[in-house]
């Protein structure tokens, strides 16, 4: 049976740290606040709190983990352009005969270059927006897209994510192989866990062009940054725009997309096409990000206290 379809609650147990002291996982990675004297020890023979600090590998180097690191840091870099973080796991053995391992879990740039063309400084009124995010990942302009998939969140259920991955698979393959789309959704795009966000494969949405996470009062998840389609967003360079419920200035315009008239309609996804195309434009230096609608195109405003500038 598999379990991991099931999420994290059925996969994970929780042990406290003297059950981890037990099983030796602290050797390596734990050190002591003393009870004598107060200061952190870096040896579990002392008496006190154990806290994480990871000085047991980084101080006495029985493992060379800061030069790895290091490494694909440099690596990372060279081949992406820009800066990279990683996640990434290590297991230590305490038999002679079996070497260390390093497992690289991934790897994604902080920001992602070159889109398109060098973004022109421009003010825009927040009303003439389809949507704002303070936190993307892009950098550059899309000025080609007319079709527009999204899940409203009055009509989301998150108990049918798997339901709507392939609603949205279908309506993909409708697309026309030249064309792209902006898509809006809730939660994590590719989530493993069916209760994070839509878990979509690639194939279920390749003619997207920029995807918008976001958040909502009783979905309030982390956002994914694009992380389960990583070589995709990449090399297609995708945009990747996260939208925080608890950010004033970051929003989504539900207004304007639900008056627009209905292209095909599922029970949880919806699909406009418009008659011009919308305005996508990422600063990588900023991490901002804004969808303009097609009438604000190359449009710029003087009233600052009422715009938004990128």
């Amino acid at each position: 049976k598999n379990l991991l379809q099931y999420g994290e609650q059925l996969n994970l147990k929780k042990y406290n740290l003297n059950q981890a002291e037990k099983n030796g996982v602290l050797k390596y990675v734990a050190s002591v606040i003393s009870n004598q004297d107060g200061i952190v020890r870096d040896s579990l023979r002392y008496e006190g709190k154990r806290v994480i600090t990871f000085k047991p590998i980084l101080n006495w180097e029985i493992f060379p983990l800061t030069k790895i690191l290091t490494k694909i840091l440099e690596l990372g870099k060279k081949a992406l352009g820009c800066d990279v973080e990683i996640e990434f796991s290590v297991n230590l053995y305490d038999q002679k005969n079996k070497l260390p391992e390093f497992c690289l879990l991934q790897i994604r740039p902080m920001l992602i270059n070159g889109l398109n063309t060098k973004n022109d400084k421009k003010m825009f009124l927040n009303n003439e927006l389809v949507s704002k995010s303070n936190v993307t990942l892009g950098d550059g302009k899309i000025d080609n897209i007319k079709n527009i998939l999204f899940i409203h969140p009055n009509n989301f259920d998150p108990s049918q994510t798997t339901k709507i991955a392939e609603e949205i698979g279908r309506i993909n393959n409708k697309i026309k192989d030249d064309s792209n789309y902006l898509l809006i959704g809730p939660g994590r795009w590719g989530s493993t866990d069916p209760w994070l966000g839509v878990p979509v494969n690639w194939k279920q949405i390749s003619k997207a062009k920029v995807i918008i996470e976001y958040s909502t009062e009783d979905f309030n998840i982390d956002p994914s940054f694009g992380s389960h389609f990583f070589q995709n967003v990449i090399s297609l360079r995708i945009g990747y725009f996260t939208i925080n419920k608890n950010t004033n200035d970051e929003f989504i315009d539900w207004e304007w997309l639900e008056e627009k008239p209905i292209k095909k309609q599922t029970k949880f996804v919806k699909w406009i096409e418009l008659d011009k195309p919308l305005f996508i434009q990422l600063d990588g230096m900023t991490g901002s990000g804004i969808i303009m609608k097609p009438q604000t195109k190359n449009k710029e405003l003087m009233n600052e206290n009422q715009s938004t500038g990128i």
